[in-house]
């Protein structure tokens, strides 16, 4: 019979084996990079737009006067009817003015950071510190729990994909 014949040792000396599965192997290695590069630039993106409203609602904010800016974050804060965005004012002396957020350990001012869950259900979200005029410290935040999942189950297909992509090869290689 042809099984008796063709054993999985005698198979991988066949250079039709051995051709299939190296050029399978280029086009994995291939693919694997092109889907790497796409994931990269998805979560990057992402980040950036995140980042970029949260800079936008804080000009927002500090676009007024010095005096009115705790009005402003009440404001917001009553706006927020889903629970997306979070702020807060800091005093000078680090005592919280108004806000639904707490200071992170380690934040820098006009550095955004992913913040992780918090007690209060708070998170995961986008955290930016931004210094005012009078030494206060506005914290804009925003959800990003949606973009924590879109990236996971994006990772999640580039990782089952690759796995389809070699046994789709070894299994070429062998017939």
């Amino acid at each position: 019979m042809l099984a008796d014949l063709l054993h999985l040792r005698h198979i991988t000396r066949i250079s039709t084996f051995r051709l299939t599965a190296t050029l399978g192997a280029v086009f994995a290695v291939g693919m694997v990079a092109l889907l790497s590069i796409i994931y990269v630039l998805t979560a990057t993106e992402l980040t950036a737009r995140s980042d970029h409203i949260l800079q936008q609602d804080a000009r927002r904010l500090l676009a007024g006067s010095d005096d009115t800016l705790p009005d402003r974050v009440r404001a917001e804060l009553r706006r927020n009817d889903r629970g997306l965005n979070y702020y807060a004012l800091f005093s000078a002396s680090g005592e919280q003015v108004v806000g639904n957020v707490r200071t992170v350990a380690g934040m820098v001012p006009g550095h955004p950071i992913d913040v992780d869950d918090q007690p209060g259900g708070f998170g995961p979200y986008r955290l930016l510190a931004i210094r005012t005029g009078v030494g206060e410290t506005l914290l804009v935040g925003r959800d990003i729990s949606q973009i924590r999942d879109l990236r996971q189950r994006v990772l999640a297909i580039l990782v089952w994909s690759g796995l389809a992509i070699a046994v789709g090869i070894l299994s070429a290689a062998v017939f």
